[in-house]
Formats: C-alpha cells, sequence, structure tokens
C-alpha cells in the first residue's frame, strides 16, 4: 500500500493500494458493444484533467497514472473529522423551512376563517360593511390554506420516494409513480391504487391530495343567508277603548232615541250585519306585527239556540195562518201567511229587541240589548209544502252585554289583521247617585266582576250614559225587524244568524277603538331580514384536510431522520449524481417515453444512500 498525506483536488485524504489482476473476474464481451483501440496517452491525458479523479502523489514514480497502472487502483477515504458534524435538529429541520412555513400560512388561513365566521355567524348580512362579500373572502382563505397545503404534501410525497427506494428493492416505475403523485390528484390516485399500504404515509399524502379537491366546494357550502323576522325601528299600534263619549253631553233631558249615532259606530254596525269589510285600528307599516296582550271595553253577544224551548201557537183560518212563539226567555214573536188568487203574503223571519237601559238611572248594569229571532224555512208556500215549518221554526235568544275583553296573540300577517284568541270578563256597573234630574253625574262606570287578579280588578271602563243609550236604540232598530224590512232580510238570509250577531258586536268593540277616547296599545313591527349562519358541518372537511398535512409533515420529516435520508424531495440533481450498479449498455435502449416506462416495469431498484447515492438495479 502506498499512502500520501499531501490532499489531492477535493482536500481529501487518498490511498493507493496495490490492486491483483488475479483478483479480478473477467468480464463477458458484450455482442452490443464495439471494442476500439483506446490511446493510453490520451487516457492519461483526460485522466488527468477530469475533476473527479485525484493527481498521484509526487513520490509516485510509476510510468503511467496510479489510476491506470493494473498494480493499482484509487479508493476514496475521506477523513471522518474533515466531515461537517449537524445536529439532530438542524438535520431534522433542516431544508424543511419551506414546507413549514406554508403548513403554518394554511392553519393561520384556517383559523382566519374560524374567526371570520363566528363573529358574523348570526348577525344581519345587512351589517356587513366590507367591500367583499362573505362567501368571497371564506373563499379567498380557503383558496390560501388548500395552495399551501399542497406544497408541504407535495414535498411530503416527493421525500417518501426516496425513503421508499432505500427500503427495498422496488420497481423502477414507482418512481415516475411518485412523481406524479406529488403534481396533483390525478397521479396521487394511481399511487394510491398501485402502492397503498406499502408505503402507509405516502398513501395518507395522496389521500390528502385528493380530498384537497373538495376544499372550496365545501367551504362555499359554509355560509347560508336564510331570512329571518326581526323588530324593525318602525311603530306599530292598535287602537282599544277603556272609554266611549262621542261628545254628546251629559244632559238628561236629551232625546237620544232617533239621534244619528255617531258615523263609525254606525258603520261598524252595518259592516257586522251585511259581512263587509270594515277599519280596524290598526297601524303596521311592515305588514308583519305583533301586540302583546291588553284588555278593553267590549260588547259581546250572548246567544243561544231556543227552538226546543220555544212554543208554538198557531191558528189556521181558511187561506190564512198565524202563528205565535214564546221564547224561554219571554219574548213573543208572531208570524202569518195568506194565500189567494193574487198571491201570496206571508212572514218568513220576525225579530224582537227591548234595550235594557234606564234612561232615569244614574248608573246602569253591563246588559245593553236583550233580542230574540224566529227564522221560518222559505219553501213556505211552495208546491207541495205543509205547515210544519210554522210550526217548529228556528228560534234564538241573545243578550249584548259591555265586557272586558283581553287579546292575546293579536297579530298582523302578510297585511292580514288576526284577532288571535280573546276572554271575556263579565263587567258590573258601579252605583252612583245625583241630585241633579238633568245631568248625569258622568260617565257610566264598570268594573270586572269576580276579578280573577290585580290587574283586572283596577281596571274601570266608562261610556257616556246617551252614547249608551244611542247604541241600545240603533242595536234595538236593527233587531226588531222582519222578513219585510232591509235588516230582517239580511238576518234571514244569513247562513249564519248568531255568527252575524256575534259579528256585529266585534265590529263595534273596534269602533271603540277609533273614538275620541281611545288608547294606542304599542305593538312590534316586524321585518324580513337576511342573516349570516353558519353551517359548520361542511368545515370538517377542510380542517382534517388541513391537520392531515401537518400531521403528514411532522411525520415525514421524523421518517427521513429515522431513516438517515436528508431533504432531497424533489431534487433533480440527485439522479444526475447517482452511481448505477447494474446496469449495463445494453439493458436500455429508450427509443420512445412508452418503451422506457415499458423497461421500467421490468427493472427493480434499490438506493443506497449511506456515503455515495448509488442505485443498485436488479
Amino acid at each position: 500500500m502506498y499512502t500520501t498525506d499531501k490532499k489531492g483536488a477535493n482536500d481529501s485524504h487518498y490511498t493507493y493500494e496495490p490492486f491483483h489482476a488475479h483478483q479480478m473476474e473477467p468480464t463477458p464481451l458484450n455482442d452490443n458493444i464495439v471494442y476500439e483501440n483506446y490511446d493510453m496517452n490520451e487516457a492519461q491525458s483526460d485522466h488527468k484533467k477530469s475533476p473527479f479523479i485525484v493527481n498521484p502523489p509526487e513520490e509516485y514514480t510509476g510510468g503511467q497514472h496510479p489510476s491506470l497502472d493494473p498494480q493499482y487502483t484509487t479508493v476514496y477515504n475521506p477523513d471522518k473529522e474533515s466531515r461537517p458534524k449537524q445536529s439532530s435538529s438542524h438535520f431534522v429541520l433542516g431544508g424543511w423551512y419551506w414546507e413549514f412555513g406554508s403548513a403554518i400560512v394554511s392553519i393561520a388561513s384556517a383559523a382566519a376563517i374560524i374567526v371570520v365566521l363566528s363573529v358574523e355567524n348570526g348577525r344581519a348580512l345587512s351589517g356587513w360593511h366590507f367591500p367583499i362579500a362573505p362567501n368571497s373572502l371564506v373563499s379567498i382563505f380557503s383558496t390560501i390554506a388548500k395552495s399551501t397545503l399542497l406544497v408541504s404534501v407535495a414535498s411530503c410525497l416527493s421525500q417518501l420516494k426516496w425513503i421508499y427506494f432505500t427500503q427495498s428493492s422496488r420497481p423502477l416505475y414507482h418512481f415516475e409513480l411518485f412523481e406524479e403523485a406529488s403534481r396533483g390528484p390525478c397521479g396521487s390516485a394511481v399511487l394510491s391504487w398501485s402502492v397503498h399500504v406499502r408505503a402507509k404515509l405516502a398513501l395518507f399524502g395522496s389521500i390528502i391530495t385528493i380530498v384537497a379537491l373538495a376544499m372550496e366546494p365545501f367551504t362555499q357550502q359554509i355560509l347560508a343567508f336564510p331570512s329571518r323576522i326581526v323588530p324593525s325601528n318602525q311603530i306599530a299600534s292598535f287602537g282599544y277603548g277603556m272609554a266611549y263619549d262621542s261628545g254628546i253631553g251629559l244632559s238628561k233631558t236629551k232625546t237620544v232615541f232617533g239621534l244619528p249615532i255617531e258615523s263609525k259606530m254606525q258603520g261598524a254596525i252595518m259592516s257586522g250585519l251585511y259581512d263587509t269589510e270594515a277599519p280596524v285600528a290598526v297601524q303596521c307599516p311592515t305588514g308583519q306585527c305583533t301586540w302583546p296582550s291588553f284588555t278593553t271595553m267590549a260588547l259581546s253577544a250572548q246567544c243561544s239556540n231556543v227552538t226546543q224551548g220555544t212554543t208554538t201557537n198557531c191558528t189556521f183560518s181558511g187561506p190564512s195562518e198565524e202563528c205565535i212563539y214564546v221564547t224561554p226567555g219571554g219574548f213573543r214573536i208572531t208570524t202569518s201567511a195568506s194565500f189567494s188568487q193574487g198571491g201570496a203574503s206571508y212572514t218568513l223571519f220576525n225579530s224582537s229587541a227591548t234595550s235594557q237601559w234606564d234612561r232615569s238611572s244614574d248608573w246602569a248594569n253591563s246588559t245593553l240589548l236583550k233580542l230574540a229571532a224566529v227564522n221560518i224555512s222559505s219553501t213556505v208556500g211552495e208546491t207541495g209544502s205543509t205547515n210544519a215549518e210554522y210550526e217548529s221554526p228556528y228560534a234564538i235568544e241573545c243578550n249584548m252585554t259591555w265586557v272586558a275583553r283581553t287579546f292575546e296573540g293579536i297579530s298582523v300577517v302578510d297585511g292580514t289583521f288576526m284577532a288571535g284568541t280573546t276572554e271575556d270578563h263579565d263587567l258590573e256597573g258601579i252605583q252612583t247617585t245625583s241630585d241633579s234630574e238633568w245631568w248625569y253625574p258622568g260617565p257610566y262606570q264598570f268594573r270586572v266582576k269576580n276579578a280573577s287578579n290585580d290587574t283586572l280588578k283596577d281596571l274601570v271602563f266608562t261610556i257616556n250614559p246617551n252614547d249608551h243609550g244611542i247604541i241600545a236604540g240603533h242595536l234595538q232598530e236593527v233587531f226588531s225587524s222582519n222578513s219585510d224590512d232591509n235588516f230582517g232580510m239580511a238576518l234571514m238570509q244569513s247562513s249564519d244568524m248568531i255568527g252575524t250577531i256575534q259579528n256585529i258586536t266585534t265590529r263595534v268593540t273596534y269602533a271603540i277603538g277609533q273614538g275620541k277616547n281611545a288608547t294606542l296599545a304599542p305593538g312590534t313591527a316586524l321585518t324580513n331580514e337576511t342573516y349570516i349562519r353558519v353551517q359548520w358541518a361542511w368545515f370538517i372537511l377542510p380542517a382534517l384536510a388541513i391537520v392531515g398535512s401537518l400531521v403528514l409533515l411532522v411525520a415525514t420529516v421524523i421518517y427521513s431522520f429515522r431513516r438517515g435520508v436528508a431533504s432531497w424531495k424533489r431534487s433533480s440533481l440527485l439522479p444526475l449524481f447517482t452511481r448505477f450498479v447494474g446496469l449495463y449498455e445494453g439493458d436500455v435502449a429508450p427509443h420512445s417515453p412508452q418503451n422506457l416506462m415499458s423497461r421500467a416495469h421490468q427493472i427493480s431498484v434499490k438506493f443506497d444512500m449511506k456515503d455515495q447515492p448509488t442505485l443498485n438495479v436488479t
């Protein structure tokens, strides 16, 4: 052995060991290779120029370069102390700064999405004052998260390629599969199908690459913009009355019967009788309003069917018939029918009403009017009819009284008024006395009878005595009618006479809310509002992809450290500096990419990264 301490061109120590020709096995000639004479002087000249061949030591006195001398061979033997020492932390993190930086950006983008969604969830869309729409902002952060995620995943797949080929002999075409997988989802799908469990981390990285395709569509589904009903800043009101006074005064000398009733009150009675639209004192500027419960003075009708309890006494005299009906309440109602050659005359409906107002009294009970009505079948007098309709008519009795009515759930829905539910409370008059024969001491006062709570106990309702009498007189006129006048005809033709009477009292109640003494119940005007709703379930997949990419990065770095593989990743220079062992000149003669891939399927290789990168071909 000949040793020199003089350093060569690459500042490394070299040792020259004798080489014996008998130790070398003869290599058979390859017919595909053309052997030519080789000029030894030219070889020595080229050899000295090669940067990878160390010049011989000065002490060497042989006739030719020792590397060409059959007595010697050059063996690379670098001094261990000349190699730079690297800490484990530098080995682990060195070369991965860009990937860890991209992972941090990806996580930060996901965190930004979470913050934006958490802050804006449930807020009105009108409160978003940024020039970019919420879903566009989320899409931007999602695109950043996806792009930076794929940077680290692609590097990990490229790094896992080198580790994969250092473990054992692998088909050479798998090298191409890893390269394609690091470029996109199509290659990742092929890699997943080809190597699957033999490279678990690579399979995991391929799945993340494929899943990343759905990140943007999923994040687009995170935000929804439904509508909801919310209070507006506009004012809603409903008129109700604790008192009614048309301004007629308190004089007892006025003859109220025959005096014109207030126009709004008269319109309310007529609209109820003929079932026409009547205005309600409600103001709802948005068409959607609600009100809390409140109690108002109201007129109520308690009606009952007294057909069974009504007695009938009919007398027939030739072509004429007269029937007298007596109701349980003592009302006597008469109907008659007569037939002649000139035609027929008969009464099919008759009603009677009595006012309960005592003009001379300084106080009144709550009952305003009592009435009864009899309705006979309209088929009377037609061919084939009998007298049975006269003998068993439809009869009702009603009491109209002032009550305290509590409204619950009153609202306006799409511009339509909804009365909600109501509960009536009986009233009793508060007795007052006066020495004057000409003036009432004040309006009639009522309080809730047997009030169930303190709120009802404290309520006092009032009405001008003259208005009380005018309303009673007008209603008495309406319900003291028969089929020969307009009022009676309207009642007779009603399909639900009791319902018509109750409809009249309801309209009177609403008219009280439009009087001079009406009170406005404040309500809440509602409006439709578009708001931001976060559907967090759609964020699960993007979040898993981001977390998975971070796990893949950390696992790849640790795995590379344990396997002793440097961070080559996507290096294109490493194959150029790789020494091939076992691959001869005639083994590969690529004429096309297809031919090259075909040969790659037939060859298996294993990388040796310990010293000089070596590719062992089998």
